[in-house]
């Protein structure tokens, strides 16, 4: 009789999926579960990931306009995006706020419409030919009026506090290979790396660039892909285990993943890693308990030894066992 298998297993992974909703992580199934156990690498979007994604405009470069001029083009725009870099621009003193016309998201590149008549843009340094190339470890925002360059605002952002402890307990746990995946400048990217102690930096990648890097990691093992942004859910709908941000995340990169981090506090992906090896592990205990058992009986009432008391247990007991075995992964702790 397979009861004790068919009750064990399932009842295992429903108790993982309780353990990482009371540890803040919702996953979304056993197939997550499974995959989330053979992890090799891990690969992060920057921004709100790695980062708080909270900005702020450190300095102006590069102005040939007024500052009040500069900020009513950014403001105007960034009012209709939801991109975090947008609340630093409209939390700007100067400026106002106008009807922006014909609106326009220019994915992982910015941001275009019509301001005062006027074409108008704002974005990174690929929204047009010739915009110069500033020294900074800020990120850069262009803004740009009938192709003419207005001014630069540096924005910065900070790297999340539990960031590099979590990068060194994903290493524990035996992720061979962590990776950022960003949008942002190279330069920056570079720098975030090397700060976390990372193995590989990519920047200035477009939403395809990001889905062909995926799809060349996957290649070497397992991978696992964290992002927030509306520009991840195709990415993460790519990569093996998917894990999004619920705080700051859009609702495309919410429904393309695996799980969830509703408070996004990446130190959380590592405790997902953590519920899924366990897991895996009493799954496995349940499998060799339940056909060892079964089968030394068996053996025994081929023998004659074996009475109808023994045949109870390697049935009724033998499930009850597994159940109670299969619990465990309810009350995951941190070590």
């Amino acid at each position: 009789c397979p009861c004790a298998l068919v009750l064990s297993v399932p009842l295992t992974y429903f108790a993982a999926m309780g353990a990482g909703a009371k540890n803040g992580v919702l996953i979304k199934g056993d197939d997550a579960l499974e995959k989330m156990a053979h992890i090799s690498s891990v690969a992060f979007d920057k921004t709100g990931t790695l980062t708080e994604g909270v900005f702020s405009v450190q300095s102006i470069k590069n102005l040939s306009t007024s500052k009040e001029h500069l900020a009513t083009i950014a403001k105007s725009l960034e009012a209709e995006s939801t991109h975090p870099i947008a609340t630093a621009l409209l939390a700007l003193e100067e400026g106002e706020i106008k009807k922006a016309e014909e609106v326009t998201t220019i994915k992982g590149i910015g941001i275009e419409g019509i301001v005062d008549g006027k074409r108008v843009k704002v974005g990174n340094s690929k929204l047009m030919e010739g915009l110069p190339k500033i020294e900074d470890k800020g990120t850069l925002v262009y803004v740009t009026e009938e192709d003419r360059l207005l001014g630069v605002y540096v924005i910065s952002d900070k790297i999340k506090s539990q960031a590099k402890s979590t990068m060194a307990k994903l290493k524990k746990l035996g992720v061979n290979k962590l990776i950022i995946l960003s949008g942002d400048r190279k330069e920056i990217v570079e720098d975030t790396r090397e700060k976390l102690e990372m193995d590989e930096g990519y920047g200035e990648l477009l939403p395809l660039d990001k889905l062909n890097m995926v799809e060349k990691i996957k290649k070497e093992g397992t991978l696992m892909y964290v992002g927030d942004g509306i520009n991840d859910a195709p990415t993460l709908a790519s990569a093996d285990v998917a894990i999004a941000m619920g705080g700051v995340g859009s609702d495309s990169a919410i429904e393309a993943s695996d799980s969830v981090i509703m408070d996004d506090d990446i130190n959380k992906i590592p405790r997902a890693i953590s519920i899924a090896k366990k897991t895996e592990v009493i799954v496995k205990e349940n499998i060799i308990l339940s056909l060892l058992v079964k089968a030394i009986v068996f053996i025994l009432a081929l023998m004659g030894v074996a009475n109808m008391w023994v045949a109870v247990f390697a049935d009724t007991g033998v499930s009850l066992l597994a159940v109670a075995n299969s619990l465990r992964a309810l009350f995951y702790k941190e070590k």
